[in-house]
């Protein structure tokens, strides 16, 4: 056999084994990504099928022993209290799991720091950096708020060995987050029991949506409409595809002209939905006003003191709130009352999120609705809504 037929033979088989490597190191990439996405499924079928305020102890049992491998607490977990989080990553761990004790930002599964050269192969052989997280949060033997996040990887033109971003290249994110209260900035008045984000992210493409306990069934699966076929193509997903159905309903806000953009010299939004979304409810009193000049005009500020508590074992007292009311003629109370019209004296039905003497207390001096005019009727809607929020607060 000649020297060049024996060259032939080793190139070929040379090629042959390669071809093999890829084919086999593609098909175990597959397998892996295809198993994230299975597993993802499942935990989305299962937080689909809780319902916040109405899903047990019991329940949340099943889901812990269900997801006991990926999932875990934080302190203690017992029916009157427990703060359940489960994470699971792509084979190759190309996305930290985060989550949130408290204030501060722990990680639950770290990212692969080595091998920056492997990950630009990895994502040539179909694999897909990933993250699928859920949090549930038990009270006194019930679920009241359920999260589920997937985070992925999304582009290809910056995969590159010499750019390492600690794999958070272009990351797409569906995000659906239980809450037991929104706040007025966050919904809107037609749907004030969702409210949807489309960004901008500076970082990121971004689809994420928060519900309350409140929110319909029909609804409620259309915000949880996340499309996981995104772990598994090739190409990545684009904003309208990871979660169709809340994209429409976003795009559905945007087109009515009266919500394009809020007004936030106007309130508009019924006052019995305020009070039941704001923590705490007060008669209060305009107690000083003061000027505030500036390079364009003379403006009069009003500050309250609180008489009587309407929510929430408001604070009453003759602590100042610290936030002031510009009176304005074109700042309009509910009711269409000029804020220009209020004097010293004059009481107000007060709506805030925390008590002036807490630390970091802060009432939006923009938010008209936090300033109800005192009427029988205001009164009546106040009422109303407070006896309306039998949830109890986030956590």
């Amino acid at each position: 056999m000649s020297l060049k037929t024996r060259l032939w033979k080793l190139l070929r088989r040379m090629a042959v084994g390669s071809l093999v490597l890829v084919f086999a190191a593609t098909a175990l990439v597959q397998s892996e990504q295809w198993l994230l996405r299975r597993r993802a499924q499942r935990l989305l079928d299962d937080i689909r099928q809780i319902e916040m305020g109405n899903s047990s102890w019991a329940d949340a049992q099943r889901l812990m022993t269900r997801w006991g491998a990926w999932g875990g607490y934080y302190g203690t977990c017992t029916l009157e209290r427990c703060d359940y989080h489960i994470a699971m990553q792509d084979w190759f761990r190309g996305m930290p799991a985060t989550t949130f004790e408290g204030e501060e930002q722990r990680t639950v599964l770290d990212y692969r720091h080595c091998c920056e050269w492997l990950k630009p192969v990895y994502r040539l052989l179909g694999g897909r950096f990933a993250v699928v997280q859920s949090w549930i949060q038990v009270r006194n033997g019930i679920i009241w708020t359920k999260t589920y996040s997937v985070r992925m990887a999304n582009t290809y033109q910056d995969y590159l060995p010499w750019q390492n971003t600690g794999g958070y290249w272009d990351p797409i994110i569906a995000y659906a987050s239980g809450k037991t209260h929104l706040t007025r900035i966050d919904y809107s008045p037609d749907h004030p029991e969702y409210s949807i984000d489309l960004g901008p992210c500076t970082v990121c493409t971004l689809v994420a949506v928060s519900f309350t306990p409140q929110t319909d069934k029909k609804t409620m699966n259309k915000l949880l409409d996340v499309d996981l076929s995104c772990l598994t193509r090739w190409i990545g997903c684009k904003q309208d595809e990871i979660m169709p159905e809340a994209y429409k309903l976003a795009v559905a806000d945007s087109n009515k002209p009266d919500l394009a953009e809020r007004d936030s010299s106007e309130c508009r939004d019924p006052v019995d939905l305020a009070a039941r979304d704001a923590r705490y409810a007060a008669i209060a009193e305009l107690a000083d006003i003061k000027e505030d000049r500036n390079s364009e005009e003379v403006v009069r500020l009003a500050r309250f003191r609180s008489l009587a508590s309407l929510k929430g074992n408001a604070y009453v007292g003759p602590l100042l709130f610290r936030d002031e009311l510009p009176l304005r003629s074109k700042n309009k109370l509910v009711g269409g009352v000029a804020a220009s019209t209020l004097k010293l004296g004059d009481r107000v039905i007060l709506l805030f999120g925390e008590k002036p003497d807490e630390k970091d207390f802060v009432i939006q001096t923009y938010d008209l609705c936090s300033f109800i005019p005192i009427t029988p009727e205001n009164l009546a809607a106040v009422r109303r809504g407070v006896a309306f929020d039998t949830v109890p607060r986030e956590y």
